[in-house]
């Protein structure tokens, strides 16, 4: 009679000891698939507000401005709204009174910023694979930061640097970014070349607006 209580306590113990062991299992599985569900959640939430980062930044940075349209010169691009053309293009004419070369001037009216844009109508290749050369070779303005970039699907080198003196020799007291570009018209054989200066506590913001002009630089006809 022992016996068969001893048994039967030893049954209902095994029986109790699976059904714990059961109910700890389906719990840890519930608590995997929560976590699961929270790794998820983050995820898409993670992305939703990248996607909402990008759309401020657009609004951050406009792209509204104005166009410059040489159909003589063979080219034009957008530049900032705050930009001013300063006077009228000015040509260079040789002793038979060709025009060799044109320059557009403009400025910036909230910061200290200038850009210079000159078209060589003439020898304009040989101008072209001088600035190449001295790239390839990291001489003169290219010896240090310099590249090779694409613009209006035409290779184009760059070159950037700071400069902390002025034409006299003098100290600057702002440092000054000056990004310098050329590229050739192949229809045209002329060379084009864009100094862009402004200075360095104003270039992170400036250069952004520098770049986008770059980006729409397009060759008409």
């Amino acid at each position: 009679m022992n016996k068969k209580i001893l048994l039967a306590v030893l049954v209902v113990v095994v029986l109790g000891a699976s059904a714990f062991f059961i109910w700890q299992g389906k719990l840890h599985q519930n608590e995997a698939a929560n976590t699961s569900e929270q790794v998820i959640d983050s995820s898409q939430n993670k992305e939703m507000n990248t996607a909402v980062d990008a759309k401020q930044l657009q609004k951050i940075i406009p792209s509204d401005g104005k166009t410059y349209t040489n159909t003589k010169l063979g080219f034009s691009f957008q530049y900032p709204s705050t930009w001013l053309m300063d006077g009228s293009e000015v040509e260079a004419v040789n002793l038979k009174g060709s025009v060799t070369s044109v320059e557009v001037n403009f400025s910036d009216t909230v910061s200290p910023t200038t850009l210079l844009v000159t078209c060589h109508l003439t020898k304009g290749a040989e101008l072209y694979q001088y600035a190449v050369s001295q790239f390839k070779a990291k001489q003169g303005w290219y010896v240090k930061d310099a590249k090779e970039i694409e613009i209006a699907g035409t290779v184009a080198v760059e070159a950037n640097m700071i400069s902390t003196m002025d034409g006299k020799g003098n100290q600057l007291n702002t440092p000054i970014r000056l990004i310098v570009v050329d590229l050739l018209n192949k229809k045209r054989g002329s060379e084009i070349q864009l100094q862009f200066k402004t200075p360095v506590v104003t270039e992170e913001k400036v250069g952004v607006e520098f770049n986008r002009l770059l980006a729409g630089f397009k060759f008409i006809e």
